[in-house]
């Protein structure tokens, strides 16, 4: 949607497009946009990721406390090809505001002064985290069109506030936290887990269910990826 104005190497200069989120919405970014504004955030946006500059900086602070991989394995974490694959006209740009954020948490983080368990708790909240972006990325073959999302709305808005609230964790760890907040979020992930793994079951047998039902007459046995 929308209308996209070209140079003469064919990228964008001007004008606006359109995207649909999985909730129905839709939102437009300006491609003429000064490059000033145009921080990790927006690429994020842009680009459809699940991960905005503060939460990229929990994964940072997670892989300095792992001791290897460096950036590089952050990135591949966080954001697949399609930086390269569609949207290469910004894919230097994008580099530069993930390199910012990396420089930042370098600059002011020091893991061996972070407390343990916050150092623990982040991690089990990434494997959350990481767990869902992934089931979300193979659930793109199966999500075509808005009867699908209509299905399994529900469940998936459910889906989307638990990750909500487990981000915001996250970024809440990028700064100092109260050993009494931490307990409670210790506590409270085993049931976070649970209720994830229960709505994306139900997902998949919705899902599965629709596949069945569309590739009958075909003989096809598509079954949804369970994780």
């Amino acid at each position: 949607m929308g209308h996209i104005t070209t140079d003469e190497r064919g990228i964008p200069v001007g004008g606006s497009t359109s995207y649909r989120a999985l909730d129905g919405s839709i939102f437009t970014h300006d491609l003429a946009t000064s490059r000033e504004a145009m921080d990790l955030d927006y690429f994020v946006d842009l680009m459809g990721f699940f991960v905005h500059a503060e939460e990229f900086a929990g994964y940072c602070r997670d892989q300095l406390c792992s001791g290897s991989g460096g950036l590089k394995a952050v990135r591949a974490r966080c954001y697949d090809d399609r930086v390269h694959r569609k949207y290469w006209y910004h894919a230097d740009a994008f580099a530069e505001e993930v390199q910012k954020v990396w420089d930042r948490v370098v600059s002011e983080f020091d893991p061996s002064k972070e407390e343990p368990i916050k150092t623990k708790l982040r991690k089990r909240v990434l494997v959350l985290l990481e767990r869902h972006t992934k089931w979300m990325r193979q659930l793109d073959q199966y999500i075509t069109g808005s009867h699908e999302m209509r299905i399994c709305q529900k469940e998936c808005m459910d889906l989307s506030e638990v990750c909500s609230l487990l981000s915001g964790r996250l970024v809440e760890m990028n700064s100092d936290m109260e050993p009494a907040v931490l307990a409670r979020l210790n506590a409270m992930l085993p049931q976070y887990d649970q209720y994830m793994v229960i709505l994306m079951g139900e997902v998949d047998t919705l899902l599965s269910k629709q596949q069945r039902a569309k590739n009958r007459r075909t003989g096809k046995d598509v079954k949804v990826s369970k994780l």
